[in-house]
């Protein structure tokens, strides 16, 4: 898509199957913490961590699957106050699927990337998202899946909301950091 991806490890499984996670070295662009636990999220109700927004942003987010096989479940990123423009990644238990939804991500083509993904042995399901001015990469289930997508949304667009569809999800644990600029242009 004409754009650079964040440093990435390659790691081999002893299953042979390849996994890409972030490098380490991008901790150090973390700044303000957010954290949460044990959030019951209700079905229409979307859940905002206080404070939590920005224009580049690092999340974890680990989602009890297990408890809500019909559910689908994630988080809207840079979304604005009215709620109309946002990038939508989700979790379909039913089908199996992880999905990041640019529909309505601002301007610029919009569409829907989508992968298989299987829960994790406690039943979860880990995202890992990096987001900045025109970016989101989403690394799954630590690197099982990956997607990314380039995003357009207005400067104002930067809220971080998360929900459910069809029954309440547990959001189990968010690590999330507001990311300072690099410095590297």
């Amino acid at each position: 898509m004409g754009a650079f991806t964040v440093p990435r490890e390659l790691l081999r499984e002893a299953d042979g199957s390849v996994r890409f996670v972030p490098v380490a070295e991008l901790e150090a662009l973390r700044g303000e913490h957010y954290e949460a636990s044990n959030v019951s999220l209700e079905e229409a109700a979307a859940f905002a961590v206080p404070g939590l927004h920005g224009e580049a942003l690092e999340i974890e987010a680990v989602f009890d699957a297990a408890a809500s096989p019909d559910a689908v479940f994630g988080l809207r990123v840079r979304t604005s106050a009215d709620g109309s423009e946002y990038t939508e990644i989700s979790y379909s238990s039913a089908l199996g699927v992880v999905m990041m939804n640019r529909d309505h991500s601002g301007a610029g083509a919009g569409g829907i990337s989508t992968a298989p993904l299987v829960p994790l042995a406690e039943g979860t399901v880990k995202l890992r998202l990096f987001v900045d001015a025109s970016s989101v990469e989403l690394f799954a289930n630590d690197g099982v899946r990956t997607i990314t997508n380039r995003i357009y949304p207005d400067k104002e667009s930067r809220g971080v909301h998360f929900f459910t569809e069809g029954t309440n999800v547990v959001l189990k644990s968010l690590q999330a950091w507001r990311l300072k600029e690099s410095g590297i242009r």
